[in-house]
């Protein structure tokens, strides 16, 4: 089997039920989660998040 038909058995076995905009939705929410994570620890991305945070108004309210 060719890989790339590989990689596309292997998305849908693990994708399971979900659609193509839920599997989006989970992927941004966990990228989300990873950024604010690293903004928490001061670390790599999440300087520039907190920067652009300190930089917005009402921005601080992103969180809740």
């Amino acid at each position: 089997m060719p890989i790339v038909e590989r990689i596309g058995s292997q998305s849908d076995a693990q994708s399971g039920h979900l659609t193509i905009r839920e599997l989006e939705q989970i992927r941004d929410n966990n990228l989300v989660d990873i950024l604010l994570a690293l903004e928490g620890n001061s670390w790599g991305a999440g300087e520039m998040v907190a920067d652009l945070r300190n930089k917005l108004p009402g921005a601080s309210t992103l969180q809740e």
